[in-house]
């Protein structure tokens, strides 16, 4: 319990500019549950309806209705935890939460994880069927749970992400930020992580990035400036100097700009 009150805490400050998705509206009235719902026999026409290319830009947006109770049983709050909950996605591939912490609470009513970036040509092409890993708190404690699951009515089923060869016609294309995905990909070590994590950015071009962090107010608590290169470049970013909690790093030019989340703890 401890922990869901420390988590409830983050959910108290305000959205930073920095966040990936807005809810589905259109959803307010629905019933509790996430939308568009799994896909499944009775509902063949949901789970995530736009497919993604190798080297293009994606995203899709799952929506929240949260309930204040499952089953009977007082609801306090559902957790995603910021890196590794979404299993099975194609790499280049990640994802984000408004709130941005990842922490739904009913108050929120509407929340969303989107999922986004750019897949490489490491991915094969195919059908990937994703996971999202969940820990419910309750007033009778808490429970991981991972969708789509049987338990909660309307949430059972699959979310299957289908990705086609590069210029498929077929496929869903974002445009936002497209020269830095279409280029850069970016992943850090440790995550989360005490003093000091690896980020690593991998480059199809040269060029001379903003590095930035932020704090889940949208505060600048660390800033940089980086050249990397054709190939694997290595930074260590040292977060002694910052508190435990959610950070988001973010590489930018006046082409656009990539971000990852990243999590101290000690």
């Amino acid at each position: 319990m401890k922990q869901a009150l420390l988590l409830c805490l983050f959910s108290i400050l305000s959205i930073p500019a920095f966040s990936q998705c807005t809810p589905d509206e259109t959803y307010r009235d629905s019933a509790i549950g996430v939308y568009p719902p799994p896909m499944s026999d009775d509902n063949p026409d949901a789970g995530i309806t736009e497919s993604a290319c190798i080297n293009s830009g994606y995203e899709f947006v799952l929506t929240f209705k949260v309930p204040d109770n499952l089953s009977g049983i007082s609801l306090d709050s559902i957790v995603i935890q910021p890196e590794g909950a979404v299993n099975n996605l194609p790499i280049g591939l990640d994802y984000d939460c408004n709130p941005p912490n990842c922490l739904f609470t009913p108050d929120d009513t509407l929340a969303c994880l989107v999922i986004l970036g750019t897949a490489t040509s490491e991915n094969t092409p195919g059908e990937y069927d994703l996971t999202i890993d969940t820990k419910i708190y309750t007033s009778l404690g808490s429970q991981d749970i991972t969708f789509p699951t049987p338990i909660i009515p309307g949430a059972d089923g699959n979310y299957i992400l289908t990705l086609h060869e590069e210029g498929n016609p077929d496929c869903f294309v974002t445009s936002t930020n497209d020269y830095i995905t279409r280029n850069i990909r970016v992943t850090n070590s440790p995550n989360p992580f005490s003093t000091i994590t690896n980020i690593q950015v991998y480059s199809q071009v040269d060029e001379t990035l903003d590095f930035r962090v932020f704090d889940l107010l949208g505060n600048i608590v660390h800033q940089d400036v980086i050249d990397v290169f054709q190939g694997e470049n290595n930074f260590e970013f040292d977060g002694t100097h910052l508190a435990n909690g959610i950070y988001t790093f973010s590489m930018s030019n006046n082409l656009g700009a990539i971000s990852r989340k990243i999590v101290v703890s000690r």
